[in-house]
């Protein structure tokens, strides 16, 4: 969330909470017209620790770490960057909640049965909305996704979606989720 109220407040738009330092410097260092915030679900610092070669890409370029919203699930986690507002302010704080509309509970990605995964019919972003963070900045803001349908979806596939999205005369924002 320090993340995105930098990026907004960079931007000159209203930040919701307070801003990263550690970003702040890094977006006032010089003029940028591309950013791209890329979240690698799983990949904590330890695990790149652990498993990175020291000189490997990932850790050659490790500036420093940020911890994640609480509650720390994906569901949380990816809409609050999507989205620049905490889980309890969106209502989206993990993989399934119960819905009395439907007296279910639901993955909140798919509107499928927890249990069964059968398809409900329900739409929780109907009943759960949110925008993304740049809905209101005058930028080209784009959300870089992976097909979930596609069982062999790959990360450079994902890497080249997001380099044919810029556009050299306006400012860009991208979300990028692998």
């Amino acid at each position: 969330l320090n993340i995105i109220s930098s990026i907004r407040n960079y931007f000159g738009y209203h930040a919701n909470y307070e801003t990263d330092q550690h970003i702040d410097e890094i977006l006032s260092s010089k003029s940028y017209k591309n950013i791209v915030i890329m979240l690698l679900d799983g990949l904590g610092e330890n695990i790149l620790e652990y498993n990175a070669k020291p000189d490997s890409f990932l850790k050659k370029y490790h500036s420093y770490t940020n911890t994640s919203i609480y509650p720390s699930t994906t569901a949380a986690s990816t809409t609050a960057t999507k989205n620049g507002l905490a889980p309890i302010v969106t209502g989206w704080l993990g993989w399934e909640n119960y819905f009395h509309e439907i007296k279910r509970n639901i993955v909140l990605f798919t509107g499928r049965n927890y249990v069964t995964n059968e398809e409900t019919g329900f739409n929780p972003y109907k009943v759960i909305p949110y925008q993304f963070f740049f809905a209101d900045m005058d930028v080209n803001g784009q959300i870089i996704e992976p097909d979930f349908n596609e069982v062999n979806y790959k990360f450079k596939d994902v890497l080249k979606k997001s380099l044919k999205n810029f556009k050299k005369e306006v400012n860009n924002i991208q979300y990028v989720y692998f």
